[in-house]
Parts: structure tokens; sequence; C-alpha cells
């Protein structure tokens, strides 16, 4: 199978999570090949790391997971 990936960094950007609000910076990613696209959205922060990872697959189906105690 061959797939295709592309990644775009963001600038930094306050976040609002249940801890509070963060600098993060977010990362986009989209992965593409004969059955379809994936998208994938990360926000980092220098202290706690990723604070937020959403995935998004070939059917549709949306998969988020979020930092809500450090």
């Amino acid at each position: 199978m061959h797939l295709t990936h592309s990644y775009r960094k963001g600038k930094l950007l306050n976040y609002e999570s249940e801890i509070g609000v963060l600098e993060c910076i977010p990362v986009y990613a989209a992965s593409t090949s004969y059955f379809g696209t994936t998208k994938s959205e990360f926000w980092f922060n220098e202290t706690y790391g990723f604070v937020k990872m959403k995935f998004e697959t070939i059917e549709g189906t949306t998969i988020t997971l979020e930092l809500i105690k450090p």
C-alpha cells in the first residue's frame, strides 16, 4: 500500500484546556492512500507534552484524547 503523508506546524497559540489556558504549538497531519484520507491534530505544550490529540479515521470516526489532570 502506498501512503502519502503531510505535516504542518502551526504558530504558538493559547489552548483552553481542562487544566487552564496553555501555550501550545499545533501540528496538523494527513495521510492519504487508495482507501482514503485520515487526519490528525496534535497540540504540544513545553511543560506537559501533547495535551490534545485528535484523529479522524477513513470511515469518519473522530477519536480525541486530552490531558485532564497533570
